[in-house]
């Protein structure tokens, strides 16, 4: 047992130097950053709702002002949620979301998450009741420990990463997209490619070094390699350096990619 304890820190050391040794560009923890900067509000306006709305579950006079508030103040949101003990939506806003009412979410792995552990919880990406390619983060309405719902807010990834990826990438030949494990392309320079599956998709079948740094970027946190593909924006084929890092949110993992023309 002691060996065993002692080698734990030793692995976690020399993953660290690993780290370390790769000159990563600044730009990924940037974006990084500000990824956290944009979650994070949304995370305190969920958690400020699920306080209120933890007093009286049957006010829902008070609740639909409170969510469409809430709703308003994040542009990159599809909705905003009251999720009940069962996992059904009970009160969706705004106005034109409220068609979602009454549909069963409760299998979907991140409820399912939130709801066992009494914590909140992010999603992968997935095909939303409402219809986009989208992602949802929902927190737990406790009371006394029991749980009384979850207030939910989903969201396009494609647009919070958007405020944060194209400011950095103005004026700049680097380019950065972001995947999430199992191969979604979640944000990208070409619109086209959103949604797309790097490891399956037809579109990067004629590309291996490209399958094949795809497929290091969905099993490892970090790292760096290089691929050929086109050049943002063109039918121009270049070879890329690239390097990448894991935003973590919440259970949600991203894939923060960073590739220059060589």
């Amino acid at each position: 047992m002691r060996t065993l304890l002692f080698l734990i820190p030793v692995l976690a050391l020399s993953s660290c130097l690993k780290d370390e040794r790769i000159a990563f560009p600044e730009e990924i923890d940037v974006a990084i950053d500000g990824l956290h900067q944009s979650f994070h509000p949304l995370d305190n306006e969920l958690e400020g709702l699920a306080i209120q709305f933890a007093v009286n579950l049957n006010d829902t006079a008070a609740m639909r002002p409170a969510l469409l508030n809430a709703f308003g103040k994040f542009p990159w949101l599809i909705d905003i949620a009251y999720i009940d003990t069962l996992g059904v939506l009970r009160i969706v806003e705004p106005a034109s979301q409220k068609g979602g009412e009454g549909v069963d979410v409760s299998q979907q792995e991140h409820i399912v998450r939130c709801f066992q552990n009494r914590a909140p919880a992010m999603s992968q990406s997935f095909v939303s009741v409402e219809g986009p390619i989208a992602a949802d983060v929902i927190h737990p309405i406790l009371s006394g420990g029991k749980l009384l719902g979850g207030v939910s807010a989903l969201f396009l990834p494609e647009l919070v990463a958007a405020q944060v990826i194209e400011p950095i990438l103005a004026g700049q030949s680097f380019e950065i997209w972001i995947m999430e494990p199992g191969g979604r392309v979640l944000y990208d320079q070409d619109a086209a490619e959103i949604g797309l599956n790097v490891l399956t998709d037809p579109l990067y079948a004629a590309f291996p070094e490209l399958l094949a740094a795809a497929d290091r970027i969905d099993k490892e946190e970090f790292g760096e390699t290089q691929y050929s593909f086109f050049q943002a924006g063109t039918n121009e084929k270049v070879t890329k350096k690239t390097y990448w890092k894991t935003f973590r949110h919440l259970g949600a993992e991203w894939r923060i990619v960073w590739a220059k023309p060589i």
